[in-house]
């Protein structure tokens, strides 16, 4: 794998299309418990009507460990990784602007260092924005079902547990 990486510049389109296969076999894995875990359902609508709902039926250790390892897998991970990565290319942005002495120098390491903040203030703000539904997500998997019963019809069609 990493003498792939390190290939890409010189064969890109072998290289690309392995990593894109391992990237889709990494997705499939990783939600086909979700095929296990979703059902088809039907459900008295406000009105009186049955409709047909998906429930995420969160019953069992396995089930829920499983929403507890894709949050840890594909929400805190990622965020820490990039939290240290910003902070490297910052600290040394930093460093580097130091030893720089010319005005022209100087202009083009504030653009660079403008970059990398709007990057970060980017991604900090994706996973600020994302940070309620997944917390909203670990309380429908923690809370008894009767906590459940009072968020109403829309809260009830979507998770049970």
């Amino acid at each position: 794998m990493t003498y792939c990486i390190n290939q890409i510049t010189t064969s890109f389109s072998n290289c690309s299309l392995i990593i894109i296969a391992i990237v889709w076999i990494i997705a499939i894995l990783s939600t086909a418990p979700m095929l296990y875990i979703t059902e088809l359902s039907y459900a008295e609508y406000v009105d009186g009507s049955i409709v047909p709902v998906c429930l995420s039926r969160v019953q069992g250790l396995w089930n829920t460990l499983y929403f507890f390892l894709i949050l840890a897998t594909f929400f805190a991970l990622p965020f820490l990784i990039l939290i240290v990565l910003y902070g490297l290319i910052a600290k040394n942005l930093v460093i580097d602007s130091r030893m720089i002495s010319s005005n022209s120098e100087k202009y083009q390491m504030r653009l660079r260092k403008q970059v990398v903040f709007m990057l970060a203030a980017v991604m900090i703000n994706f996973f600020i924005c994302l940070l309620p539904f997944r917390i909203f997500s670990l309380w429908i998997i923690i809370v008894p079902q009767e906590k459940l019963n009072e968020l109403g019809m829309e809260g009830n069609l979507t998770f049970q547990i």
